[in-house]
This record gives C-alpha cells, sequence and structure tokens, in this order.
C-alpha cells in the first residue's frame, strides 16, 4: 500500500511539473512571438564640432617646428606648425639670380639710352653733313677735269687711256656724292628719333622683365610665408602631427580645428545594417567618457546618411551624422560613442534572430 501510495505521488509531481513547463513554454512563446521592442541598429563614433576646419599642407615638404598640442585652445593668427619646402627655396635663389641680372641689364640698358640721346646717331653717321660736301666738292672738281680732258684728247694732246682714267675718277666721285646724299635723306627723316624710340623701347622692356621677376619672386615668398600655418580661426586644435621632421605632401590634411559649442557624432555603420538608417531617426547616444547607467543615453537624431564607405578589416562600414539634442554632461571633442539608432519596432523573437 504505502509503494503505491508513493508511486502515485511521483507520477502527480511530474503531471505537475510538466504542466508548469507547458505553461511557461505558452508564456515565453507568447513573449517572443506576440510582444514588441524597439529595433535599433548600433553604430559607433567620435564627436566633432559643427563649426570645424581642416588645415591642408600648402606644398610638400617637411615639418621643421610644432608650436601647438592637441587640445590647445589657439588665437586667430598663431602659428601652428612650420613647413621647409626645398622645392620653393630653390625656385626663390633661382629667381633672385635673374633678377640681379635683369638689373644689371636694365642699368646696362639705362646707360645706352642716355648716351643715344645725348648723340643718337651711329659713329660712322656723325659727319655725313661733311662728308657730303666733300663729296659734293669733289664730284664738281671731276666733272670740271673731264670736261677739260675731252677737249685735251680731241686736239690730241692726251691719250685715250688718260681720258677713260679720268672719267673713272668723275663716276666714282658722282657714286660717293649720292651715296651721301641719300644718307642724309635718313638723317634728314628722323633716324635719330628713331634710334632713341628703339633704345626707349629695349628699357622698357628690360624693366618690364625685371618687374615680373620682382612678382614671382614676391609669389613664392608668399608661398614660403604660408608654409607658417597659422589659425584662420580662434578655437581649439584637436590634430595636429606630433613628430618633427614628418615629410607631408601637397593638399595633405595637418590641423584640425574646431569652435562653438554645437556637436554632433560621425559614425559608422555597418553595410549589411545601413539600408534601414534614414535621417530624422532617434538615437540613444553612450559616451564612453560616462558610465551608462549613471549618466544615460545623450540624446540625438540622424541628421544624414552619406555616402563615403570606410574599408577596415572586420568589414565595411557606411558613415552617418547624428546630431546631439540632449547633453546632460560635458564631451570632449574627439571622444567616442556607441550610437543606437532607433529605426521601428519588432518582436522578440526577430530581435533574437536578426543578424544586425
Amino acid at each position: 500500500m504505502i509503494k503505491k501510495k508513493t508511486m502515485r505521488n511521483r507520477l502527480r509531481m511530474l503531471a505537475l511539473m510538466t504542466l508548469c513547463a507547458l505553461c511557461l513554454v505558452m508564456v515565453g512563446a507568447s513573449i517572443t512571438f506576440l510582444l514588441y521592442m524597439k529595433d535599433t541598429v548600433r553604430a559607433t563614433g567620435i564627436v566633432k564640432s559643427v563649426d570645424n576646419l581642416e588645415i591642408p599642407s600648402p606644398t610638400d615638404g617637411v615639418i621643421t617646428l610644432i608650436r601647438k598640442r592637441q587640445g590647445d585652445k589657439v588665437a586667430k593668427g598663431e602659428v601652428l606648425l612650420e613647413i621647409r619646402s626645398d622645392d620653393y627655396q630653390r625656385e626663390s635663389l633661382d629667381v633672385k639670380r635673374r633678377i640681379a641680372e635683369a638689373k644689371a641689364e636694365a642699368k646696362v640698358s639705362e646707360c645706352k639710352l642716355d648716351l643715344i640721346r645725348r648723340n643718337p646717331l651711329p659713329e660712322k653717321l656723325w659727319y655725313v653733313k661733311l662728308e657730303k660736301s666733300l663729296n659734293e666738292a669733289r664730284k664738281s672738281k671731276s666733272e670740271s677735269d673731264l670736261a677739260r680732258a675731252e677737249k685735251l684728247f680731241k686736239n690730241g694732246i692726251i691719250s685715250e687711256k688718260s681720258l677713260r682714267q679720268i672719267e673713272i675718277d668723275c663716276a666714282k666721285a658722282r657714286s660717293d656724292y649720292a651715296k651721301s646724299l641719300r644718307v642724309c635723306a635718313l638723317v634728314d627723316a628722323g633716324i635719330a628719333e628713331s634710334i632713341i624710340k628703339m633704345a626707349e623701347s629695349d628699357l622698357n622692356l628690360k624693366k618690364t622683365k625685371l618687374e615680373n621677376l620682382r612678382g614671382t619672386l614676391e609669389e613664392l615668398n608668399d608661398k614660403i610665408a604660408a608654409c607658417r600655418l597659422k589659425a584662420p580661426h580662434s578655437g581649439v586644435v584637436v590634430a595636429i602631427p606630433e613628430t618633427i621632421g614628418r615629410t607631408v605632401e601637397k593638399n595633405d590634411t595637418l590641423v584640425a580645428l574646431v569652435w562653438g559649442k554645437s556637436k554632433f557624432i560621425r559614425a559608422e555603420v555597418r553595410e549589411n545594417a545601413i539600408q534601414d538608417v534614414r535621417a530624422g531617426q532617434r538615437a540613444l547616444c553612450y559616451s564612453a567618457l560616462y558610465d551608462k547607467y549613471r549618466t544615460g543615453a545623450f540624446g540625438g537624431v540622424v541628421e544624414r546618411v552619406l555616402s563615403k564607405v570606410v574599408d577596415k578589416p572586420n568589414g565595411r562600414f557606411y558613415e552617418i551624422d547624428v546630431k546631439l539634442i540632449e547633453e546632460p554632461k560635458e564631451l570632449r571633442l574627439g571622444s567616442t560613442f556607441d550610437v543606437q539608432i532607433v529605426t521601428g519596432r519588432k518582436t522578440i523573437f526577430h530581435a533574437l534572430t536578426d543578424n544586425h
């Protein structure tokens, strides 16, 4: 009797336990398939300022001086770092050499112009008037001698050979006189003024060349001065090289400045989750600077989904900007955040089986 009673108790207990287990399964299934929870996409990011500026390298070169460090406050116009550009230095030396040569050439042309203004005619034209008079006298004498010789030849006093020689001398005298007339005509036509104008044009050309070289040197000096990177705005340095001697290339971002109080989070979302993210969605943002259970979430909203893709060893990510609308604690620029973007609702079952 006792054994039968014990067996019945055990069977009753087993049935009761089975019934409880079935009830628990039914309740769990109901919760899993019928109850809803927030559907979120997780992302990680860093705090940035709405008012920010990235300063690129103006040229290829080497960093020779770093005056500021990350986190330093700077005023507008303060020098942040300096770069040495060998290319600009070589160009500057070459232009300075060419300027010295151009100065010397302009000085020579200026002296020549001064001399030409005093006596613009070339040396061979200095005595053209005198030579014209002399050639005219020689021509008249030769023509007179030729007329007398012709009479003497007719009378048989001189030979034909002597007459021919006198004719040759007369032709030469006439040629010299004609040449003198042409030269005098050039002088009278203003050759002196033309020579002066040519000398003035040559001097102006040399001066223009000199001014152009000076302009080129000024541009190079401006470029060399630009190698001393200055803060274009008062703010806080959030990124700057730390090593002197580092080689940089033109347009490399060297310094990042921020100012103002408006902040946002530049976050990265995995490729297989980006299709659920839309602008305007609410976001719960947890700062790595504070305990999430004590501080709670910083309120935010997705401002835009960027097209930039970031490839990392652990996968491909898309960048998004999350605007902070609640800031219960002060945030440090550059600090990291864990972001949960609320994309809608789904059942607990789907949440447990979600691949996100």
